[in-house]
């Protein structure tokens, strides 16, 4: 299953409407409800504004990926 931080780090960051800071209505919700066609397309876009490193944001957990 992919797993992600996105909520903690938006909470964090105070970024409520991180789809505006990336260019997407619904993000948020996408990603918290691991929509993996929404993860896939703007996982990098997430990545670059939390200046991490997308593996540090997303991860396979469990199965063999």
């Amino acid at each position: 299953m992919l797993r992600n931080r996105v909520r903690e780090l938006r909470a964090k960051e105070d970024y409520s409407d991180l789809g505006k800071l990336i260019g997407g209505d619904k993000t948020n919700n996408s990603i918290e409800k691991n929509d993996l066609s929404a993860i896939r397309n703007i996982a990098l876009k997430i990545a670059e504004v939390f200046t991490f490193p997308v593996e540090n944001i997303f991860w396979l957990e469990g199965g063999n990926g």
